[in-house]
């Protein structure tokens, strides 16, 4: 079933809501909707009418919960649309200047990872052009090839994001001797065992259904001695616990603990409170420019990303971390 923009509008909402941990009823997904959508917010009556008929969601006593069917639906949309962005934000060259000026060189980051942070993930994994390394979760594959460029490591990189993924194929066509891109998921990451020397992570284990299962599978990937390299930032509820900040306390740290795996971290937690705080400025800066460009949207995603975190860097609710792993 393809679902139209009501359809679609409204499964983000009932998401939204149910991953908020509200009652997911029509009032709170209407009040979510107004502060999202403000005046784009669309007549939703047929909308659930369909998605209940359709099986995409569940209304138990006036509540309304989605499928599983829905669940996949959602994330393959959420793909393509992240995929288009990120395609636009290559070929953007206002964002190009915003990656020079937040993130010191611009390699198309739609990360919170600074060159700083990247040269440290260098430094430690050591790799040369006998590793054979996965990247999980490559967006564009545009920090892939910049890690392959430098230390002429052979790597696959994987992003659920196809439209992201057939870009980075064409894009690296003549480096196709130490580079490949796939479409996978990182839920189900499709690859024999033992694989890979070492497995880098940037910003993408949060977009894991089952935190504790992909980690089994990356463990499961790597030859013996292997190595990963994983940048984690954690932010949590105000009711939560401080401790759950710490390096050694995170949801990630507590499954390397479990599997028996070896880990160091390096704090980054102030780097990245400074980096929402110059994401913001920088961006405002460059309004004009993204307007003229006609990419006021990556403008405005930038925005919004950056006021949604800022409220965790404010408030002191948010860490950040490299984890480098051995086996």
């Amino acid at each position: 079933m393809d679902l139209n923009k009501t359809e679609k509008q409204l499964l983000y909402l009932i998401n939204m809501v149910e991953r908020s941990g509200r009652k997911v009823n029509k009032e709170t997904i209407n009040a979510t909707g107004k502060k999202v959508y403000d005046e784009n917010l669309l007549e939703l009556s047929e909308a659930y009418k369909s998605l209940i008929k359709n099986k995409f969601v569940k209304e138990v006593d006036k509540e309304y919960s989605l499928t599983n069917k829905a669940k996949k639906s959602l994330k393959r949309i959420r793909a393509n649309n992240f995929g288009e962005l990120l395609v636009k934000i290559e070929k953007s060259k206002v964002y190009g200047k915003f990656c020079e000026l937040v993130h010191g060189k611009n390699i198309t980051q739609f990360n919170m990872m600074s060159m700083h942070q990247l040269n440290k993930l260098l430094e430690l994994m050591k790799l040369n052009r006998h590793h054979k390394v996965l990247d999980l979760g490559c967006a564009s594959g545009t920090i892939t090839e910049y890690i392959s460029d430098v230390t002429k490591a052979h790597i696959t990189g994987i992003d659920y994001a196809e439209k992201a993924i057939e870009w980075a194929k064409e894009r690296t066509k003549s480096k196709n001797d130490r580079l490949k891109f796939i479409t996978m998921d990182i839920d189900t990451i499709d690859f024999p065992e033992k694989s890979f020397d070492a497995i880098i992570s940037i910003d993408t284990l949060y977009f894991a259904e089952n935190l504790k299962d992909t980690v089994l599978q990356m463990k499961g990937l790597l030859k013996q001695n292997g190595i990963m390299g994983i940048f984690y930032t954690r932010m949590i509820k105000p009711d939560d616990s401080q401790e759950s900040l710490l390096p050694d306390k995170t949801k990630l740290a507590e499954i390397l603990k479990e599997q028996n795996l070896k880990y160091q971290t390096w704090n980054f937690t102030e780097e990245e409170k400074h980096h929402w705080r110059k994401s913001k400025e920088v961006a405002e800066t460059l309004k004009e420019e993204f307007e003229k460009e006609g990419n006021i949207q990556i403008y405005l995603s930038r925005i919004r990303e950056s006021n949604k975190i800022l409220e965790f860097v404010e408030s002191d609710r948010l860490s950040r971390y490299l984890y480098f792993v051995e086996l």
